[in-house]
């Protein structure tokens, strides 16, 4: 690993992107991007979110990383890979491929040290809006049936595909949203205050 690799990891904020994205007060998420020094990652855009798998490297001179990543935009499962690098200016500039679709460069800001947690602090309000739907499915469906919902339950209500509703359930339980047992049926638990969480649509 080159020295300046390490610089890469940790929480990025998305100052600009292609097309444009909504001011921050208009929006329920703040976009950003995570690296994590095991190889793993997150992101979670104004209308994707998702996790990615990375390497730190050097590319054309300068620090970066490169990564493949799965999430979901709308109701669709979306895949790709991406690149980014550390320019002189101390800001993150790269770009997001979607498989045979379109692609999308962007401009980060590193998150500042004593605000790690800016993926965890105040769940309801750093949830993405289909993050909170799922959030608000399982309240309420707990409620209702006095049990949590398994996957099965969420893939029929969103009408998604298994692989969306699993990788979302990994999404909210990294985010700290939720928890779970491994390995047992209907064992997520909401982490987040109810009177946080939306109404669900």
């Amino acid at each position: 690993m080159s020295e300046l690799s390490p610089s890469i990891l940790g929480l990025w904020h998305i100052l600009e992107m292609d097309g444009g994205e909504p001011k921050t007060q208009e929006i329920s998420v703040r976009p950003s991007i995570r690296f994590n020094a095991d190889g793993s990652g997150e992101f979670s855009f104004v209308r994707a979110q998702g996790i990615l798998d990375h390497r730190l490297l050097h590319r054309d001179g300068k620090a970066g990383t490169e990564w493949t990543w799965r999430g979901n935009e709308g109701m669709s499962e979306v895949w790709g890979r991406g690149w980014a690098v550390l320019c002189p200016d101390r800001l993150l500039r790269g770009k997001f491929f979607i498989h045979q679709g379109r692609e999308s460069e962007f401009v980060a800001k590193k998150a500042r040290a004593d605000k790690p947690a800016a993926f965890t602090n105040s769940p309801a309000f750093n949830a993405t809006q289909r993050q909170a739907q799922y959030l608000a499915f399982i309240a309420y469906y707990a409620k209702l049936n006095g049990q949590a919902p398994a996957e099965a339950d969420m893939q029929r209500y969103f009408g998604t595909t298994p692989p969306s509703v699993h990788q979302m359930v990994l999404m909210l339980e990294k985010r700290g949203f939720i928890e779970r047992t491994p390995y047992t049926a209907r064992s997520i638990r909401l982490l987040v205050p109810r009177d946080r969480l939306p109404e669900l649509e």
